[in-house]
């Protein structure tokens, strides 16, 4: 088996590949999915589910093939735990960057689109950062995206265009050649390793003493 996700993307950045429609169709969709802690001096300071998704761009870009990418994630700030996507795009056509206007994340029952988030552009590699304060409606989404083990990410391009919805599936851990066909490998290990590495986040955050508290 050889992993090809980053090669076959490699390919799609370097050529004209899109343009005849001959990216496999077993590549769209979701192609990786990682479980990454986040660390600071190997202290533990948050978790996250990084993805790579390549979708066709039907509302702003006549069907041409996008790379969306991103994490979802838990970490501690000063204001205490917070829930944060960051979510980024390349048109395959040009390799070129490009950030979102506006982007959320959709559970089954559950959705960011009418939270009022934090923002921070990212220079420099077509990302905006979205932070939530946890409440309600975030908790709703952090269960429902373990128990469900899926995720939608919609985002628009400019103020008050259409949205474009990119389903996310969390147990895709990898895109593979196996007998001369592209399959996806799929694992449920991420999404554990995401809800264990949260647990810990909470109870640290539940038992920190007044001295550890974050300040406003």
């Amino acid at each position: 088996m050889n992993y090809i996700f980053f090669y076959f993307l490699f390919i799609f950045l370097s050529t004209n590949l899109y343009a005849a429609n001959l990216v496999p169709e077993e590549m769209i969709g979701t192609n990786r999915v990682e479980f990454a802690p986040m660390k600071v001096q190997d202290r533990l300071e948050g978790c996250s589910l990084t993805f790579n998704n390549i979708v066709r761009d039907q509302v702003y870009q006549n069907g041409a093939y996008v790379y969306v990418g991103g994490y979802i994630s838990i970490y501690k700030n000063p204001k205490g735990v917070v829930f944060g996507i960051k979510v980024g795009t390349k048109n395959l056509e040009d390799s070129q960057p490009k950030k979102p206007n506006f982007a959320y994340l959709q559970t089954v029952t559950a959705t960011t689109s009418k939270i009022k988030p934090e923002i921070f552009d990212i220079d420099g590699d077509g990302f905006k950062l979205f932070i939530y304060q946890f409440d309600d409606e975030i908790i709703k989404i952090y269960e429902e995206m373990l128990e469900f083990n899926k995720a939608t990410i919609g985002f628009n391009r400019k103020s008050g265009g259409l949205d474009l919805m990119v389903p996310v599936d969390l147990t895709v851990k990898d895109v593979v050649i196996e007998d001369k066909k592209i399959k996806k490998i799929y694992s449920p290990e991420m999404v554990l390793e995401f809800s264990n590495c949260s647990i810990q986040i909470f109870e640290e955050a539940l038992t920190a003493s007044p001295s550890d508290t974050p300040k406003n």
